[in-house]
């Protein structure tokens, strides 16, 4: 099976948009089946058990290569969402009480490691891109005396901060509205929740627009330049 449907069978496992396999280490990638083989080994399946699971994944593969050959995404995303529900259910009808609570410690256990992961991947984001980094490179590239920099300075910490406002708005936003669209949410929850998002980005974006124009009224145009080229100036 491809890379994909390896994915996709892991992805049935938890609530979307949460995988059932942890975050993938460096390294060659594992063939086949992946994080439900593992799981099968964690839950300590008996024989009979595991062919009953073996069954569900073929039932997995066959629905989804029909999937993957109708071409159309979105029924795609609501049949994944249809098909977790059905195999927790399969998997969850084989175990016994005690694997049914293993169960449910391993798939708790991987969201937690998940959400640790994504923290941890925004965070180095954050730190690439912080706005004491950028003010840093931002004041080293205007050169400025000690008169300009009392006027600039000022100027430039507004277009820092309202940049960094509008990117982590976007982070935040754009995660929750992710977490809303591949969950069990009503189409009225969704329909507000975007326009809650375009209307806060907007207004984001004005402040950005508004601060990158006072201080574009004071720079030279090589200075300019050289706040385009760190993406501070648009």
């Amino acid at each position: 099976m491809n890379r994909f449907a390896s994915f996709f069978c892991c992805a049935l496992l938890l609530p979307l948009p949460l995988l059932a396999q942890d975050p993938p280490p460096p390294g060659p990638r594992r063939r086949g089946f992946g994080g439900m083989g593992k799981l099968a080994e964690e839950l300590g399946l008996s024989e009979e058990q595991r062919a009953q699971f073996d069954a569900f994944r073929q039932e997995m593969r066959e629905r989804m290569r029909e999937l993957r050959e109708s071409g159309d995404r979105r029924a795609m995303r609501e049949a994944m969402r249809t098909m977790r529900q059905e195999m927790q259910g399969k998997i969850e009808s084989i175990l016994t009480p005690e694997q049914k609570e293993t169960f449910a410690r391993l798939r708790e256990e991987r969201r937690k490691r998940m959400e640790e992961w994504r923290g941890r991947r925004g965070r180095r984001g954050d730190r690439r891109a912080s706005p004491e980094q950028l003010k840093s490179e931002a004041l080293r590239a205007l050169k400025l005396g000690e008169e300009a920099a009392a006027v600039v300075t000022p100027l430039l910490d507004a277009v820092v901060q309202a940049r960094s406002a509008l990117g982590t708005l976007e982070r935040e936003q754009r995660r929750a509205l992710r977490e809303k669209a591949e969950g069990d949410v009503a189409a009225e929850e969704l329909t507000k929740a975007l326009e809650d998002y375009r209307a806060a980005r907007k207004e984001a974006q004005a402040k950005l627009a508004e601060a990158r124009g006072a201080l574009r009224e004071v720079l030279t145009l090589r200075q300019e330049v050289a706040l385009v080229a760190l993406g501070l100036l648009d």
